[in-house]
């Protein structure tokens, strides 16, 4: 008849589950304070690169993606060289894309705001958007890079998305933490429960 394990190998066995659940907290842990990033990613990546005359523009919506409300705007020259364009004048504007089976009158297009140069990073232009329904979005910029020159156009689409539905994911998250919790918290019980037996 076997024997029944010692008490030793009874407290390892309890201290490797009980090790379990804290490495699997840990891992989820990691995984919800890297959310964020990811919750805003689900949506199309805002960061966007085009030509414009000799330069190239780099315009970023938000925090990795354009979401209903305020949105920051960054956007970044640079030349040919890849050196940073200071100095120029940059105007915004931001109108959703209908669609063409649409014939009703959406009024006067809006008014192009003025991009502010960021003093702490040359070739930086900073300045706001708000995105007041979800959908494809079209950014729409003039650029005069020195004083009285040309104008040069370019225009950036991009998709505005809300992040109200991610709430959802970010429950499901915080439940399993919890799960993780009160497990690891009731083999630690059952650990000490051996324990106290040993000791007696």
């Amino acid at each position: 008849m076997p024997s029944a394990p010692s008490i030793p190998a009874a407290l390892r066995a309890a201290s490797r589950r009980a090790a379990l659940p804290l490495w699997a907290g840990a891992l989820a842990l990691t995984l919800l304070l890297g959310f964020p990033s990811v919750l805003v990613a689900n949506g199309k990546d805002t960061a966007m690169t085009k030509a414009v005359g000799a330069n190239t523009a780099e315009l970023e919506l938000g925090e990795g993606a354009a979401l209903m409300g305020d949105n920051r705007v960054l956007l970044t020259l640079h030349d040919s060289m890849g050196m940073p364009v200071p100095g120029a004048r940059i105007l915004m504007s931001v109108e959703m894309v209908q669609d063409q089976s649409m014939s009703m009158d959406m009024g006067e297009k809006p008014k192009p705001t003025l991009l502010a140069a960021d003093p702490a990073s040359p070739g930086s232009y900073l300045g706001s958007a708000n995105f007041d329904s979800t959908g494809d979005w079209t950014a729409n910029l003039e650029f005069v890079f020195a004083p009285g020159g040309p104008v040069e156009k370019a225009s950036f689409s991009f998709e505005v998305t809300e992040l109200a539905s991610n709430w959802i994911i970010l429950a499901v998250f915080g439940f399993l933490m919890v799960v993780t919790i009160v497990a690891a918290a009731a083999l630690r019980s059952r650990q000490g429960t051996i324990a106290k037996g040993a000791e007696a």
